[in-house]
């Protein structure tokens, strides 16, 4: 049986942060602009355990890494799915 790919929400829960879509555009709009410089999972905002379960993920595999990349583009202030229009 195909596992279910991992979304924002699911990435948020495994942050134990909230994972409502509403929860996770006021992470990113609080979070961004991310520096250029700076690795994501390096950011400051990410607490030591947050900043594990992210590496963790990371070596997971692919559908993981997607999820990440699209919370990095957002953060950075790239257009994506998560981002509001305003």
């Amino acid at each position: 049986m195909p596992s279910k790919a991992p979304t924002l929400q699911a990435l948020f829960v495994q942050l134990g942060l909230a994972a409502d879509e509403l929860a996770i555009l006021r992470f990113i709009r609080q979070h961004r602009p991310m520096p250029p410089d700076v690795d994501m999972l390096h950011a400051r905002f990410w607490t030591p355990s947050q900043a594990a379960v992210l590496w963790r993920l990371r070596r997971r595999g692919p559908h993981w890494v997607e999820v990440l990349d699209q919370l990095e583009a957002a953060l950075r202030g790239h257009r994506g799915q998560q981002q509001e229009s305003a």
